[in-house]
């Protein structure tokens, strides 16, 4: 069985191999890094974590 933090330690350790093997400093990506990258997924995601918790949902973009 995996522990709770296995992925945030398998991310860091990518991280630094990444940083030792290509000699670059690190970089903040930002806490909304993962969210934009793929924001469409984050949606579906999110919208069916409401609907299991009994909520029915409808997306709106917000008035620009």
């Amino acid at each position: 069985m995996k522990q709770p933090h296995s992925a945030l330690g398998h991310s860091i350790l990518v991280s630094a191999y990444h940083i030792l093997t290509r000699r670059v400093p690190y970089r903040e990506l930002g806490p909304l890094y993962f969210d934009a990258l793929d924001r469409q997924r984050v949606q579906q995601r999110l919208v069916q974590r409401l609907e299991r918790l009994g909520y029915t949902v409808t997306l709106q973009p917000l008035a620009a």
